[in-house]
């Protein structure tokens, strides 16, 4: 007969952190001080106190925490354990080293909007991707639904990319949402507006540009 698995005990503030982590695929050990910051009523936690969060969800088996470059902060993202004492019903993604600029850019994205939005509701590109009906929709990096019912879609540009491909997405989005708020690097700034020029003119008001160097 088996024996029966021990219960996994966790503080009500570790399961709020680890499910923000979730739900933005993995977060930088700095932004994670943010979030735990935010959940204690405070500005920011200390770096040791998120770095001691973060060893206590590894050594019960709910988070990974990985160093990708030297000297550089280190990543936390939920294993399939910690996504499930979260709630969150993804699979679990392992960051690639080419793929941290771009998330840690979304989440700085979200830490500046949430505060800012009283009451809105950020839906996160994980939750989106469950929901699409074909492959040829395009899915934006979040949703912001605010108390007003309005849907925003977030963009976040860090990189040049295939002009075609952004006016596509661009026209795509414009169609479907009542705002679309795009965070551009000054990398990327040029490339989304002359996008931006190719929406049509009765709806080229609902296409915002931010520079994400703001945030």
């Amino acid at each position: 007969m088996d024996e029966p698995q021990p219960t996994i005990k966790v503080r009500r503030e570790d399961l709020d952190a680890l499910r923000w982590v979730g739900q933005q695929y993995a977060c930088p050990l700095d932004q994670l001080q943010i979030v735990m910051g935010r959940l204690r009523g405070h500005t920011r936690v200390g770096g040791t106190i998120a770095l001691q969060a973060t060893t206590r969800w590894e050594k019960l088996g709910l988070a990974v925490h990985r160093q990708f470059v030297e000297r550089e902060r280190p990543w936390v993202w939920a294993t399939t354990t910690g996504l499930r004492m979260a709630g969150l019903p993804y699979t679990v993604v392992e960051p690639k080293a080419w793929s941290l600029p771009h998330l840690q850019a979304v989440n700085r994205v979200r830490l500046f909007v949430d505060p800012r939005r009283a009451g809105a509701v950020w839906r996160p590109e994980r939750e989106l991707r469950t929901a699409v009906v074909t492959r040829d929709q395009p899915v934006p990096d979040a949703e912001i639904h605010d108390v007003g019912g309005n849907v925003i879609a977030v963009e976040v540009e860090v990189s040049p990319k295939s002009a075609a491909e952004r006016r596509r997405k661009m026209l795509a989005l414009v169609e479907r949402y009542d705002s679309i708020w795009y965070f551009a690097s000054a990398d990327a700034w040029l490339g989304v507006h002359d996008a931006a020029c190719q929406v049509p003119p009765h709806l080229a008001d609902l296409v915002r540009i931010y520079p994400l160097e703001d945030t």
